[in-house]
């Protein structure tokens, strides 16, 4: 029996070098009967155990936990000895992963010991100081509490330093004085122990000095053999191969859909899921088509369709949850996008309205999204406006219990090397800086050094990068996704403390979550909806019946803008290339923009011209009658994957099932699967009477295409979000320009390019200052008047107070003259002392030269010579009247401005004079 407990990955983060593969085999190269993984937390779980399988070697999962007992620190380590143990590891994880601390005492996990066998390691001072001291007594009560909570105590050995060596005669002693078995343990934090000088720094990065010299690479077969004596351990060796024996793991991760029943919470519960999604579907179907209308019959066959792949496939309750969840959004008054993904190639999508495409009008596919032949889980990805998906989110955890919600983990991991090695030099003082400078040269391939040329310190940074590359650093919050259970999560998987809207957190990643059938939807929240969502309100105020979904797609207006290529704020048209492809499309129907979008990438670019080309010719031939209509509308250019589904099927006879997987496979560019799917395609074409010549052609073009055919669904849903903002550009222009003006502020270019766009307009604009700006932009008497947050340093903070301040002038103002206005005496003094306990010199310098004290009947000089504000505060009734010094060159003067407001505002208002 060969095997050691305590090996770690580098899921336990900057803590270890080692990869799970890397444990797993080693542990099978070096003839290990079993592979203990001891981690502090279970993050690697799901991919241990497929590789333990993969590998053939046994597994055996284990939590590394630090235990408060009388104020003091104690390490276990505990290890599942079967799929309940499993369970519970899982639970006293999400109990330590949820404290403020990762230390927690016994009695939080008392209920969970059993199935579990616990292991005291040696270097663990609680327990050590024990042993030293032949503290018997002492250790009794605290291994008689152990023994009570789990199913086994068990005693670590080890031979990894002087330390160790002394510690497990002791450890042997109390083991067989308390009759308490003892098994071999080496913690294994990296392969070799070469790569022990990178441990180090890696524990430094997380604060920790590490100057250790003990050796924690990985023990290997003979130094196994070697430090663990078979004749001198016998008894060690007959309790480890009972105790490896006694684990037995069945196939503890589920496989079957986990959803929530969504028909349980209908009142009454007199139907099911299925029942209920075609009875809404039909519905939804009805509102938008007629049954007379003579199409009907053709939408309800798709819709029938559809649902029955559905039903077969067990996904009801996944369209209900995700219908539900959009009809309660656009009940709050909530912007829902109109379709991201293939899911706007479904017509249950469609009526459920969790997509605004007609998929039979832009012959659309079923199959592309939901393939009964490929057997993973839908994709359904909801787009809302930023500040709205917390509340989505709510309205999840609150139907459906926080319990059976979580967020998903992702890991940060060191990724460049360049970056890798910036890092490493902060620790390593030996290492001069040109040393440096040359490992990124070459890294860079910058240089003609070749790595013979490099010295002993420079190749030694490489190898340390090496060791560090893609290994996890830290934890983050997957940025759209979360996780619904039928069951509480905490019963399936492991969960820690969320970093949001206390949203619990999965330990695993998104992947493993799918593959053991727990439903991820995906809430994005999309920039463009929140600058949409509010020009909407905006127009809404004087128009009060205006919607986005009464937008014709064939406004003229609109399309000369897009034809133009006035697409700055537009979305996915703001690029170079956007606009020269509209400029030279010349595009004049909403499918136009359909294609644009889908050429509009690395890939298809080459394609446009001949896209152009055919388009202006007006070519309708191509490969053969058959397949012409297909390539028609794309004018010969394979644009979009479901041309290739469509080809394959009319061609060949491909079922629309058989279709997508055979375009899922040729984009993969393997060789042989390549080979294996030509051969398939002109067997199936010949059976068909197909001409061979022809056959191999339009394989040939296929195959050009695969790698860059878009997913027109996802065009087509995203095309309408790009017309919509360019029909509000065109048409109310206002709402659209503030809108994203306001959202520009901090952004010097932005704001500059759409104050361009305002005095193209002919809309004048007024520069900030103090009497009329406010925190954002506004429109009034034809005028568009800027904000003083445009200024570095203002903040929104300090233009409330000088509001409030300004309402209190025009209040007293008023009272003696009845105007409602600014008063004309309002001076440069008695502004610093309104504002005293808001103002800084600094401050004060960027308003002055922002030009917002103008109307003060002092030039910026003067107002600059007098900002000290210790007048204002030693002397605040003092008749200090300000020294008057001769203006700065105005060449010097629109520099200033410039610095201050990160844009040149002067040549605007040049621009705007020249203009009017």
């Amino acid at each position: 029996m060969r095997g050691v407990f305590y090996l770690q990955s580098f899921y336990s983060l900057l803590q270890s070098l080692n990869s799970l593969e890397t444990l797993v085999q080693k542990a099978k190269e070096n003839d290990y009967d079993f592979v203990a993984l001891s981690d502090d937390n279970l993050y690697g779980m799901p991919t241990f155990l497929k590789l333990c399988h993969n590998y053939q070697i046994k597994s055996i999962l284990g939590l590394k936990i630090n235990f408060l007992h009388n104020n003091q620190l104690a390490t276990l380590l505990i290890y599942a000895k079967n799929d309940q143990g499993i369970k519970n590891l899982i639970q006293i994880s999400t109990i330590i992963k949820n404290e403020e601390t990762p230390q927690i005492t016994l009695n939080q996990i008392a209920h969970l010991g059993k199935d579990l066998f616990a292991l005291i390691p040696g270097e663990n001072p609680f327990f050590d100081d024990m042993f030293f001291r032949d503290q018997k007594d002492k250790f009794f009560q605290i291994a008689n509490q152990l023994q009570k909570i789990f199913d086994e105590l068990v005693l670590g050995i080890s031979y990894q330093n002087s330390f160790l060596e002394l510690l497990s005669e002791n450890i042997i002693d109390f083991a067989n004085h308390f009759q308490i078995p003892y098994v071999p343990i080496n913690k294994t934090c990296y392969d070799t122990f070469q790569a022990q000088p990178t441990y180090q720094i890696l524990a430094q990065m997380e604060n920790k000095k590490n100057d250790d010299q003990t050796d924690l690479s990985f023990l290997t077969k003979d130094n196994f053999d070697s430090a663990y004596n078979a004749q001198t351990h016998k008894a060690m060796f007959a309790y480890l191969k009972k105790l490896i024996f006694s684990i037995k793991y069945q196939n503890y991760l589920p496989q079957k859909m986990l959803l929530p029943s969504f028909v349980d919470f209908l009142q009454p519960q007199k139907i099911t899921a299925k029942e209920y999604l075609k009875q809404i579907s039909y519905e939804g179907l009805r509102q938008y088509i007629d049954f007379k209308n003579p199409k009907y019959t053709k939408y309800q066959q798709r819709l029938d369709q559809e649902l029955q792949i559905i039903a077969d496939m067990e996904y009801d309750n996944y369209f209900l949850i995700v219908g539900d969840v959009v009809r309660y959004a656009k009940k709050q008054g909530i912007l829902v996008g109109p379709g991201r993904g293939s899911s706007s190639g479904s017509l249950v999508c469609f009526c459920l309205q969790i997509t605004e495409i007609d998929p039979l009008q832009y012959d659309l596919i079923f199959e592309r999204f939901l393939n009964p032949q490929r057997k993973t889980m839908p994709d359904i990805d909801l787009d809302f406006p930023e500040n709205t998906r917390d509340l989505i989110i709510q309205y999840v955890c609150q139907k459906y219990g926080t319990k059976h919600v979580a967020s998903i983990i992702t890991f940060g991991r060191f990724v460049s090397q360049k970056a890798i090695i910036n890092e490493l030099v902060k620790f390593m003082p030996t290492v001069k800086e040109f040393q440096t400078k040359r490992v990124l040269a070459y890294l860079d391939k910058k240089s003609t050094y070749q790595k013979e040329t490099l010295d002993l310190q420079m190749k030694k940074l490489l190898t340390m990068a090496s060791y560090i590359e893609g290994i996890p650093r830290f934890t983050g919050t997957h940025p759209a996704g979360i996780i619904l259970s039928q069951m509480p999560l905490d019963q399936i998987i492991p969960l820690q403390k969320g970093t949001h809207n206390n949203l619990q957190q999965t330990q695993w990643e998104a992947s493993f979550l799918e593959s053991i059938g727990l439903l991820k939807i995906d809430f994005l929240g999309l920039r463009s909806l929140t600058l949409m969502n509010k020009m909407v309100l905006a127009i809404q105020k004087t128009n009060p019946h205006f919607g986005l979904f009464k937008i014709p797609l064939n406004d003229t207006k609109t399309f000369e803008l897009l034809q133009q290529g006035k697409t700055i704020g537009i979305f996915q048209l703001e690029s170079y290339n956007a606009k020269i492809f509209l400029q030279k499309m010349m595009p004049q129907k909403f499918e136009d923009l359909i294609a644009l979008l889908a050429l509009n990438r690395p890939g298809p670019i080459d394609s446009f011209n001949m896209f152009l080309k055919n388009r202006h010719q007006k070519t309708t031939t191509f490969f053969s009658p058959l397949i012409d209509f297909i390539l028609q509308p794309t004018y010969g250019i394979i644009l979009y994957q479901e041309q290739i589904m469509q080809i394959v099927a009319v061609f060949a006879k491909y079922s629309l099932a058989q279709a997508d997987l055979f375009r899922r496979a040729i984009s993969k560019k393997e060789k042989d699967l390549l080979l294996q799917e030509k051969n398939n395609f002109i067997a199936q074409s010949k059976e068909q009477g197909r001409n061979l010549t022809i056959a191999n052609k339009l394989y040939d073009y296929i195959l050009k295409f695969a790698n860059y055919g878009f997913n027109k669904s996802h065009s087509v849903a995203y095309s309408l979000i790009s017309y919509r903002m360019a029909y509000l550009k065109a048409n109310h222009f206002l709402a659209f320009v503030i809108t994203l003006l306001n959202d520009a502020i901090g952004d010097a270019t932005q704001t500059e390019i759409l104050l361009k766009e305002v005095i193209q307009k002919g809309i004048i604009i007024e520069p900030p200052h103090i009497f009329s700006s406010q925190d954002k932009y506004y429109f009034k008497d034809n005028k568009l008047f800027l904000p003083l947050t445009i200024i570095k340093g203002i903040n929104v903070a300090f233009c409330q107070e000088l509001m409030k301040e300004q309402k209190k002038l025009i209040k007293e103002h008023q009272k003696l003259t009845k105007t409602a206005q600014m008063p004309l005496y309002y001076s440069f003094k008695t502004f610093k002392q309104q504002l005293f306990p808001f103002l800084t010199e600094p401050l004060l310098t960027n308003l002055i030269f922002a030009g917002t004290l103008d109307k003060m009947g002092l030039n910026r000089n003067t107002l600059e010579q007098n900002k000290d504000l210790k007048e204002v505060k030693y002397y605040p009734y003092s008749d200090y009247e300000p020294k008057i010094h001769p203006e700065l060159p105005l060449k010097e003067l629109v520099i200033k401005q410039k610095k201050t407001l990160g844009f040149g505002l002067h040549n605007l208002l040049i621009n705007q004079k020249n203009k009017s």
